[in-house]
């Protein structure tokens, strides 16, 4: 048994100061090693972030220049206008449909009929001249379908048109007035629903007020630039 005099004392403590420092410097040391696991973490995960902000940033910058120069082509593409010069030339008969619908009193009970004409099998051809004339030639088969008070009735006929006539163009109404030498294409003022380099149609709907009848036709033209 060794003997505790004020020198080993002295020493004892001594020793438990030095274990105690190396303690404390172990860690100290496991935490700056720890904190510099983290450190370097972090950084790898702030490359990483960086990488993908920079990728997703240069995509950013190519969908706008994409757009960009889409919009330089929108913007460079020259619009086809309705004028006599852009509907000039020769255009084909594709499609041609009458609706009428109409009401006529009969000893005050009213009677509805309705009338289908749907044309077909078209070798018609129509030139509209710069100088506002046009002609129309050819022939085609209307199919004609009548039904009066439940009962119906179907015909049909070769129609000839052989005439010429005047036209005029409202761009801002998007219309065309047609004033023809025998009516045969229709007559008045239509509305335009496709005007482009190669289709052109146009509509008209017009009352029915006549001999204690009324109603109203609905007509629709389509061509074809040849």
């Amino acid at each position: 048994m060794v003997q505790l005099t004020p020198k080993n004392y002295f020493f004892s403590i001594i020793r438990a100061l030095f274990k105690s420092v190396n303690t404390v410097s172990n860690v100290v040391i496991n935490f700056f090693h720890f904190e510099i696991i983290i450190l370097e973490n972090l950084l790898y995960l702030l490359k990483i972030k960086t990488m993908k902000s920079t990728k997703f940033l240069l995509i950013f910058i190519l969908a706008l220049t994409v757009l960009s120069c889409n919009k330089k082509d929108d913007d460079g593409a020259t619009a086809f206008l309705l004028s006599r010069a852009n509907l000039a030339g020769t255009h084909a008969l594709t499609y041609l449909t009458i609706n009428i619908e109409e009401t006529t009193e009969v000893n005050g009970i009213p009677v509805v009929s309705t009338i289908t004409a749907v044309g077909s099998t078209f070798q018609v051809e129509i030139i509209f001249r710069e100088d506002g004339t046009y002609s129309i030639d050819g022939q085609y088969l209307l199919t004609t379908t009548v039904t009066v008070a439940g009962q119906t009735e179907i015909d049909t006929e070769i129609f000839v048109l052989n005439e010429g006539g005047n036209y005029s163009l409202d761009a801002n109404d998007q219309t065309i007035f047609i004033s023809g030498s025998g009516g045969e294409l229709g007559s008045g003022t239509f509305d335009i629903t496709l005007f482009n380099e190669t289709d052109f149609r146009f509509t008209q709907v017009e009352p029915i007020t006549q001999n204690g009848t009324t109603g109203e036709i609905m007509s629709e033209y389509r061509f074809e630039r040849l």
